[in-house]
């Protein structure tokens, strides 16, 4: 959502703005942004939902500050004041005093700010699409109820040899470590792991000693329930790295996890040695006590 948000943004200015200057014969580098909040309730405050919004309001207000003449939402929904206090703190004053709240009587007050054929009917205006769309649909980007088939959990079913993945349940309160032995310097190590309704604590490391480990990327908390945690690293040395797997924060819910790993040699050096495939199998612990960092 965040990217193309950002392409509508590049569009707009490299785009729309000079076609619409030149149509009307002075400078365009603004718009009026209507958000219709028909249908928004408690159930869309989902935090994933909620993190979006707010990194959405942030993007915005750090690289596109003045897009906007006036922002008018419209349907208002009961949950508007916890919405508005989550991503408030990224807009500045002067996007906060563009903000406009509009009520039962919305499409006469927006009739004050734009011209009726430039309003789709359903809002108000006159203007319809050629076959009579009150929506124009043809124009504007509709909302609603996303397609079952676009759930991540059909799309990875579809779109993913789930076969090669290992599924496994980290208890609440633990860890899941996997070791690897990296025989070749620059090898890949590469990761892809989704969990079923809640995030889970990720990081590697390379094992200095028994006891002690290096943190190459440092534990922390991801989304892998919303989207498929995917990423690799460079092993620029020989030795022992671990994958770790980290539900030690939740007291209370075990997690659901399927990961895919793999270590792929750099060429040179598959063509001077064959690795021992038994040599780059996990060995895998799952405990409440291994390492805490």
């Amino acid at each position: 959502m965040i990217r193309f948000m950002i392409w509508r943004y590049e569009r707009f200015y490299r785009i729309e703005c000079p076609e619409l200057s030149r149509k009307c014969g002075k400078r365009i580098d603004q718009c009026v942004k209507i958000v219709d909040s028909e249908g928004f309730g408690l159930k869309h405050l989902w935090k994933p939902a909620v993190d979006t919004i707010a990194a959405m309001a942030k993007v915005s207000e750090e690289h596109y500050p003045d897009t906007f003449h006036s922002i008018i939402a419209i349907n208002l929904p009961s949950v508007l004041p916890i919405l508005f206090g989550v991503f408030k703190p990224f807009l500045s004053t002067n996007t906060r005093s563009k903000i406009r709240l509009y009520g039962g009587d919305y499409k006469r007050r927006l009739l004050q700010d734009i011209d009726a054929d430039q309003l789709p009917v359903h809002w108000g205006g006159t203007a319809t699409d050629p076959d009579g769309d009150t929506y124009c649909r043809s124009k504007v980007c509709i909302g609603g109820t996303i397609p079952e088939k676009y759930y991540r959990r059909n799309m990875l079913n579809e779109n993913k040899d789930l076969s090669r993945f290992t599924s496994v349940t980290v208890q609440s309160g633990s860890t899941l470590q996997l070791d690897f032995q990296i025989k070749a310097k620059n090898s890949l190590l590469s990761w892809n792991f989704y969990t079923e309704d809640n995030d889970i604590g990720f990081g590697v490391y390379r094992r200095s000693s028994l006891d002690l480990m290096e943190a190459l990327l440092p534990s922390e908390r991801v989304k892998s329930h919303v989207i498929p945690e995917t990423g690799n690293l460079v092993c620029d040395s020989r030795g022992t790295y671990v994958i770790r797997f980290d539900n030690k924060y939740s007291w209370l819910s075990a997690k659901k996890l399927s990961y895919l790993v793999e270590v792929i040699e750099p060429e040179s050096e598959r063509e001077m040695e064959v690795s021992d495939p038994a040599q780059l199998s996990p060995a895998s612990s799952s405990t409440n006590d291994i390492f805490d960092f």
